[in-house]
């Protein structure tokens, strides 16, 4: 199964199939039931000023500044068919947040930074250079004068003028060939343009602090199979995060996972949040399926 069916658009009122705003490891926040409702104070880092004192003259001089880490937060609205299952969404997306955490980003030079790749999707840019030419029902794509080894990415959108469809990249065979994840539904073409998402990432840590609304009925969630909106419950949360590297990235640093956790959890679904707990002899291995490394379920 794609990653793109784990998403049925029929249970959201913003409709999943549309560009999601936030996700983190590749996992849209939607898949939580949550919803970003207010755009974020994240473009531009603190500062510290350095400066330097000069024999003989007072004072000191400023000679450069440094980038700091810093702490935002994300408004969020909550939603679930009831209260008990929007709680059970909550306590999901912060479990699984919490144990991201204690993974693993692989750097320039093979530097290691604790943390989770926070994407900000409207935040990203698009490699545009060249033409495309597919046929219907495929998944391959050919370029004419693309770079695709040094600008795609396995998980990265792709779109085709003329096809409303947004696509994913799943396999980068060379500078002129990839393939999608699903087979194009627009029909043959030759000497298109296109566009391919560039992403963009803070690495980021949960800094464990929270605080939600009071309980009230509506929100973006829909029942399932309704074809109206039906009463259902939601809250605003606010979620904390604090920078681990206090610069953008893009998709040099690669996420690995090499932690296991213990507790205990009722999460066993992979399909509402992209990975899930799996419980054996009383321990509880995290088994991660990334969107932007492995595209197909089985």
């Amino acid at each position: 199964m794609s990653f793109n069916e784990l998403y049925d658009p029929t249970k959201y009122i913003p409709p999943i199939s549309s560009r999601s705003l936030v996700k983190f490891n590749g996992i849209d926040i939607r898949s939580f039931g949550l919803e970003l409702i207010e755009l974020p104070d994240l473009l531009l880092p603190g500062t510290t000023q350095q400066t330097v004192s000069v024999s003989d003259r007072s004072g000191s001089i400023p000679y450069r500044d440094n980038y700091n880490n810093w702490s935002f937060n994300l408004e969020l609205q909550a939603t679930g068919i009831t209260s008990t299952n929007l709680q059970q969404n909550k306590l999901k997306f912060y479990r699984w947040l919490h144990t991201q955490s204690n993974n693993f980003i692989r750097g320039i030079h093979d530097q290691k930074i604790s943390g989770i790749l926070f994407e900000f999707v409207p935040n990203n840019i698009f490699y545009t250079t060249g033409t495309i030419t597919n046929s219907a029902s495929s998944k391959v794509v050919t370029g004419t004068g693309t770079k695709f080894k040094s600008y795609a990415s396995v998980g990265a959108s792709f779109e085709i003028a003329g096809d409303s469809k947004i696509y994913t990249v799943e396999n980068i065979v060379s500078d002129t060939v990839i393939h999608l994840s699903e087979t194009i539904s627009s029909a043959n073409s030759s000497a298109v343009s296109y566009r391919l998402e560039r992403r963009k990432y803070l690495i980021v840590d949960y800094n464990g602090t929270s605080d939600v609304s009071p309980l009230r009925q509506r929100g973006f969630h829909r029942v399932s199979n309704v074809s109206v909106n039906s009463d259902h419950t939601s809250e605003n949360l606010t979620v904390g995060l604090q920078t681990s590297y206090p610069y953008w990235v893009g998709d040099e640093f690669e996420y690995i996972s090499q932690n296991s956790v213990t507790g205990d959890s009722d999460w066993v679904d992979a399909a509402e949040g992209g990975g899930f707990f799996h419980e054996i002899e009383g321990e509880i291995t995290l088994y991660l399926i990334l969107v932007q490394v492995v595209l197909l379920i089985t």
